[in-house]
């Protein structure tokens, strides 16, 4: 955890200086197109000899819905955040994610939401309200 943490943090830095040449969309696009590329890769040593998999329309439309909405939209208006407030501001709406997983969770799954949950939500969005606060 401690090392995606990092490699999170060194992309948002980086994609700041990425974005004094480049709009949200192509760093977004680069990144994304070096991501597929280092996956392809991988893919190919880890895959070598395995039997081929059968792949069904559900399964299809996931990864297209997860690719288009929970990467390329998502990244892009990440990137439009580090532009327009910086990496460091940006960085703590991070802490929204597992928040709206548990709203989420609760709305569309029928999971039981507990007050511990609806008081670490309130935290939590105390959290990046105070932080991104006007001085």
């Amino acid at each position: 955890m401690i090392c995606a943490a990092t490699c999170w943090a060194v992309y948002t830095v980086l994609g700041r200086h990425a974005l004094k040449g480049l709009s949200p969309i192509a760093s977004t696009t680069y990144a994304a197109l070096w991501g597929f590329a280092l996956l392809l890769v991988a893919s190919f040593v880890i895959l070598h000899g395995a039997v081929e998999m059968a792949v069904s329309w559900p399964a299809v439309a996931a990864l297209l819905y997860l690719g288009v909405f929970g990467t390329v939209v998502a990244f892009v208006w990440y990137y439009q955040g580090v532009k327009a407030i910086g990496p460091t501001r940006t960085a703590v709406f991070n802490n929204l994610i597992p928040a709206f997983g548990v709203l989420l969770g609760t709305v569309l799954l029928g999971e039981q939401l507990y007050i511990s949950m609806l008081i670490g939500g309130a935290l939590v969005i105390s959290g990046v309200a105070l932080t991104n606060r006007s001085r």
